[in-house]
């Protein structure tokens, strides 16, 4: 084995330290993609949630306005009484119903730990959402993200506060509708006082899973990185190997010969850059080996 073939084994070659550095590279990309996607993926689905819940809340807030402002003032004089067109509480209830059959997945909630509907009495994290509301700012509601009957949601809870109207039906057992006592009983439902925080609405937009988006985004940069560093890999070795690698290993060829004494083979190349700059030094030092080599060789024969 040659000098150069011993320090070539020993250090490694060009192109190997080059593609080593080319791997480190992907690596530190896919490193770096992680916790991009990851967070990036997270704003997103938590900003179109909170969209969808803004519209969701506005849409319970109209119906219940429009029983308070219209329909409960039309009808009550007229000693109709029909619970969804009479209390918003109940209209928010059907349009829940009705609103879950088209959409599944949504969640729309009208809870209170005195309902006249046992349906509606809260249930793990809405006690947790109702006492928040009772013991901080009812006012300004809730926007939270929470489990719920199983699923994950972004979630915006308002406090339901006892009105003058609320106590046609809630205010005692004896005056209430005789159509409620009927549906729901006289044990529970009754004696809510006005100005008093009784329930809460509870309105939920479904949280997609989120590391399954992110699986799903962090393959589809994988592959792409992948498939780009692959076609910069093949067009870099290409380009090495041509460029650099070939003109380096005629270098080294010549270089034998130069120490094995056979150097009159000239070495020229038309390259402007820095393998021909190298190409044209070494040429230079053959041609001083050479002329060295024949003085060298002159004063030994006229020695003898």
């Amino acid at each position: 084995m040659s000098l150069a073939s011993r320090e070539t084994t020993k250090t490694g070659s060009v192109s190997t330290a080059f593609y080593r550095g080319l791997f480190i590279i992907y690596l530190v990309s896919i490193l770096i993609a992680i916790p991009t996607i990851y967070f990036i993926t997270k704003d997103e689905l938590y900003s179109q949630a909170d969209k969808e819940l803004k519209l969701m809340v506005d849409v319970v807030r109209s119906a219940r306005s429009i029983v308070r402002e219209r329909t409960r003032p039309h009808f009550l004089p007229q000693g109709v009484f029909f619970p969804p067109v009479v209390s918003s509480t109940v209209m928010a209830k059907e349009l829940a119903t009705q609103f879950k059959k088209l959409q599944p997945s949504y969640l729309i909630r009208m809870v209170s730990d005195n309902p006249l509907n046992k349906d509606n009495y809260p249930q793990g994290l809405e006690l947790k959402v109702l006492e928040m509301l009772r013991y901080g700012n009812p006012d300004d509601g809730l926007v939270m993200t929470g489990e719920i009957q199983g699923n994950q949601y972004l979630i915006s809870a308002a406090a339901t506060k006892v009105s003058d109207g609320c106590l046609i039906c809630h205010g005692s057992a004896k005056t209430a509708p005789q159509e409620i006592v009927d549906r729901y009983g006289t044990n529970s439902g009754y004696a809510w006082k006005t100005g008093t925080i009784i329930g809460a609405s509870l309105v939920g937009v479904p949280l997609a899973d989120l590391n399954s988006a992110v699986l799903k985004r962090f393959l589809i940069v994988i592959v792409t990185i992948t498939v780009l560093f692959a076609i910069v890999l093949l067009v870099l070795i290409r380009v090495v190997q041509q460029k650099i690698i070939q003109p380096i290993q005629e270098i080294t060829e010549i270089a034998k010969e130069v120490s094995l004494g056979r150097s009159n083979q000239p070495f020229y190349s038309e390259r402007d850059d820095e393998i021909g700059a190298l190409t044209r030094s070494f040429e230079l030092m053959r041609r001083s080996v050479n002329i060295a080599a024949k003085k060298i060789s002159k004063l030994s024969q006229g020695n003898k």
